[in-house]
C-alpha cells in the first residue's frame, strides 16, 4: 500500500497477474467535520458556494438564517455579506400584553420571530491583494438569546420546497390556473417522499396572484391591451364607456375572426348574461352562434356594470356599429341584425330587442320560463302544480295556433288564483310557444344552454371572482382559439376519403343521399341522415281536417 494526499494504491501481489487498485480517499468523516467548521479567514471560490456552506453550518448549529446588509460593486456582485440569525431583529408590534380574564383581545395576537438575537457572519471579497478573488469569513458571532433546535432545523429543512417545486408552482398557478387544492394534489404525486406544508403551500401561490395594487389600475390595462391589438389590426372593434370618475361602466369588443362568424352565422343568435366573473363582479354578456358542424361559437362579449335595459341598448347597438353600422344622431343605420334572437326572458332585454333589433325574431328560452314558473306559482298553487306544469306544456306544445288558444284559456279559467301572471305570460306567447316558433329556423334552439354551458366553462377556468381583466380576456381568446381548432378538425375529418355502409338513406333515396352530401357538413349531413332512416318507420293515416284537433286532445 502506497499513501499519498489525494489517494491510495493498493498492490496486489499474490494473484497471479499482479493488480493495481486505486481507491480515492473517503472523505466523510473530513467533508462532515469540514462542514461542522467555521472559522475566520476560511476562503470560498464563489458567493454561491460560500453563502451555501454558511448557511448548513448554521444549520448543524441548530439555527436558521438569512441575509442581511450588503455591499455591491459597480457590476452588483457582492462586495460584503452580512449572514444572521432569523431571529435578529425587533418586532414593530408588542408582543405581549398584560390582560384580565374578563378583557377580550380587540385585535388578533401577533406573533413574530425576531428576538433581538446578534448572532451573524460576515463575509468579504477584497479588492486588493485577492487575485483569485476568493471570499473570506471575517467575523463569526455565535452568541444567541434564545434556544438552539437541530430537530426543528431538520424539520424546517425537509418542508422548504426545492426549485423545481417553486417554479412548478408558479407556471401552475399563472399560466393553468389551479386552485391549491388541485396544486397539492398535482405536487404530492410528482414529488411523492416532499413534506407538502398546506400554510408555505398558500403562501407561494399567493405570491403569483395579482394583488389589490396590481389589480388597482387593471381597467386601463385591458383597455391599453386592446386597444394593441387594435394597432396591429384595424379590423378589431372596441367600446369603451367610463363615467365621470374614470371608472369602467362597459366594455365591448368583437376580434376579427368572431366578426366574420356573425356575418357568417348571424341567422340565430344567443344571448345570456351573468355575475361573479372578474373581481368587479360586472355582468358578462356573452353572444353565441351556431355554425354550420352545429358547433357554439362565440361571436361576441361584452362586460357592463349592471343589467339595465340601458345597458342591453348599448350593448345591442355596438354588435351593430362591429358589423357595419353607422351612427347618425340617435340611430344607427345599417350592421347586421340577427334573424332569430335567443334570450333568457328578461324584460330589459326584451326591451333593448324591441328598440334595437327591430327586424329580429325574439325567442325566450323555455328553461328559464320553467323556472320563472316555479318561483312565481308553486306558492299558490301548492300540491296542484305538477298537474298546472303538465297541463301548460301540454298548451305550449301545441301544433296549431288555434288549439294552444283554446288550451291556454282553458288554463287561466281553471286556475283562477293565478290568472293575472297567466295574461302577462300570454303577451310574450310568440316568444315562447311552439306553433310559434315552430314556423321560424332556430336551428333546432329553445334554450340558452349553449351559452349557459360556456358561463360553465369560464368560470371553471377563472377559478376565483379576484380575476383580473386582462386575464379574463386571455381566458375567452383561449376558448375562441379552441373553437378555431376543432372547426380545423372537422375540416380535415370531413375531407378523408372513406366508404358509407349500406343503410335505408343511400339504398332508398341516394339520390337525395347524394346532394346532400354535397352541401352539408359532416355533422348536419349525420343529423339528416338519421332522420331519412327514421322516415320509413312513420304511419301514415289521411284525415280531415275537422278530425285533426281531435288527433292532438288524444
Amino acid at each position: 500500500m502506497y499513501r499519498t494526499n489525494n489517494f491510495v494504491l493498493f498492490v496486489l501481489h499474490r494473484a497471479r497477474y499482479p493488480y493495481l487498485i486505486l481507491f480515492t480517499e473517503m472523505a466523510s468523516s473530513t467533508s462532515l467535520n469540514e462542514q461542522q467548521q467555521l472559522y475566520i479567514g476560511q476562503r470560498f471560490v464563489t458567493w454561491d458556494s460560500a453563502i451555501e456552506y454558511v448557511q448548513k453550518w448554521c444549520n448543524t448549529q441548530g439555527f436558521q438564517t438569512r441575509l442581511n446588509r450588503s455591499e455591491r460593486n459597480a457590476e452588483g456582485e457582492y462586495r460584503k455579506l452580512t449572514i444572521i440569525c432569523q431571529h435578529a431583529g425587533k418586532s414593530r408590534k408588542i408582543l405581549t400584553e398584560i390582560q384580565t380574564n374578563k378583557e377580550k383581545p380587540k385585535e388578533k395576537i401577533h406573533r413574530s420571530v425576531q428576538m433581538g438575537c446578534k448572532a451573524h457572519v460576515n463575509l468579504s471579497r477584497p479588492e486588493r491583494n485577492n487575485e483569485n478573488q476568493y471570499i473570506f469569513v471575517t467575523t463569526i458571532l455565535n452568541d444567541h438569546c434564545h434556544e438552539l433546535n437541530c430537530q426543528l432545523i431538520n424539520y424546517e429543512n425537509e418542508v422548504k420546497m426545492s426549485e423545481e417545486m417553486l417554479k412548478d408552482i408558479e407556471f401552475l398557478t399563472k399560466y393553468v390556473h389551479l386552485s391549491t387544492t388541485q396544486q397539492r394534489i398535482y405536487l404530492e404525486e410528482k414529488y411523492p417522499g416532499q413534506k407538502i406544508r398546506s400554510d408555505i403551500l398558500r403562501s407561494e401561490i399567493q405570491k403569483y396572484r395579482p394583488s389589490a395594487k396590481d389589480l388597482s389600475n387593471d381597467a386601463s390595462k385591458l383597455y391599453e391591451y386592446l386597444i394593441k391589438l387594435k394597432e396591429n389590426d384595424g379590423r378589431w372593434q372596441i367600446f369603451v364607456d367610463f363615467d365621470e370618475a374614470k371608472i369602467l361602466r362597459r366594455l365591448f369588443w368583437m376580434s376579427p375572426s368572431q366578426i366574420e362568424l356573425w356575418i357568417q352565422y348571424h341567422d340565430v343568435i344567443i344571448n345570456d348574461i351573468t355575475y361573479k366573473t372578474n373581481r368587479y363582479n360586472m355582468a358578462l354578456s356573452l353572444f353565441v352562434a351556431i355554425d354550420n358542424h352545429n358547433c357554439s361559437r362565440l361571436v361576441c362579449q361584452a362586460l357592463v356594470d349592471d343589467e339595465t335595459a340601458e345597458a342591453h341598448i348599448w350593448i345591442f347597438e355596438c354588435t351593430l356599429l362591429a358589423t357595419g353600422g353607422k351612427k347618425q344622431n340617435a340611430t344607427i343605420n345599417g350592421g347586421l341584425i340577427p334573424l332569430v334572437f335567443m334570450t333568457d326572458s328578461d324584460p330589459a332585454v326584451d326591451a333593448a330587442c324591441i328598440r334595437v333589433y327591430k327586424d329580429c325574431y325574439a325567442m325566450h328560452c323555455i328553461y328559464h320560463i320553467n323556472q320563472n314558473l316555479y318561483k312565481n306559482l308553486f306558492g299558490p298553487l301548492g300540491e296542484n302544480y305538477s298537474q298546472f306544469l303538465s297541463e301548460f306544456y301540454n298548451a305550449r306544445n301545441s301544433l296549431s295556433q288555434e288549439r294552444f288558444e283554446h288550451l291556454f284559456f282553458e288554463l287561466i279559467e281553471k286556475y283562477g288564483q293565478i290568472s293575472s301572471y297567466l295574461n302577462k305570460l300570454y303577451k310574450s306567447k310568440t316568444y315562447w310557444a311552439f306553433c310559434y316558433t315552430s314556423t321560424i329556423f332556430t336551428a333546432a334552439t329553445q334554450t340558452t344552454s349553449r351559452v349557459e354551458g360556456l358561463n360553465a366553462v369560464l368560470k371553471k377556468e377563472l377559478i376565483n371572482f379576484n380575476t383580473s381583466l386582462v386575464q379574463f380576456n386571455k381566458t375567452i381568446n383561449r376558448y375562441h382559439q379552441e373553437e378555431e381548432r376543432q372547426k380545423e378538425y372537422a375540416f380535415w375529418k370531413s375531407v378523408i376519403p372513406c366508404v358509407i355502409n349500406l343503410q335505408i338513406a343511400n339504398f332508398l333515396f341516394p339520390a337525395v343521399e347524394t346532394t346532400i352530401k354535397n352541401y352539408l357538413t359532416d355533422s348536419l349531413y349525420n343529423l339528416q341522415f338519421l332522420e331519412i332512416n327514421q322516415s320509413v318507420y312513420y304511419r301514415c293515416e289521411q284525415f280531415e281536417l275537422d278530425q285533426f284537433n281531435i288527433f292532438e286532445q288524444e
